[in-house]
């Protein structure tokens, strides 16, 4: 164990912030492992080794539910986005499906998930597209 390993334990088993789970190796330094974070999100890692005040540790457990409700909505714009590709051979179904595309693009946009140009881009070329397509 280096000098730097101990500090790190050391640290660790003084500050409570520490305390809902210890890792069996300091993330920062042991990278023998095949991936050094080992299971760990990085927002785990940020709270377990960055965050000095209660408001810093909240503030890494807001960033990851606002990650994860982000990924979860673009991850959906993406499935609507290929599906209105799959049916440009049905334009009744690409019909309904665009219009739930370029509803979810608004609402990702409202929210600030998107930015607004990037809806309204989206919106335009899948219009440009079954207009296209329906030809």
């Amino acid at each position: 164990m280096n000098e730097s390993t101990q500090w790190v334990s050391a640290r660790r088993e003084q500050n409570p912030a520490y305390a809902f789970r210890k890792p069996s190796f300091s993330p920062l330094t042991d990278r023998s492992k095949p991936h050094f974070l080992n299971g760990f999100s990085t927002f785990q890692i940020l709270y377990q080794i960055m965050a000095n005040t209660k408001q810093a540790q909240k503030y890494i457990r807001k960033t990851a539910t606002r990650t994860d409700r982000s990924r979860a909505v673009r991850s959906r714009l993406r499935t609507l986005a290929k599906k209105i590709k799959t049916l440009a051979e049905q334009p009744e179904e690409a019909k309904k499906v665009a219009t739930e595309y370029a509803s979810a693009l608004d609402k990702a946009a409202k929210r600030n998930i998107i930015h607004t140009n990037t809806a309204n881009r989206h919106k335009s070329a899948i219009s440009k597209y079954l207009f296209e397509a329906a030809k």
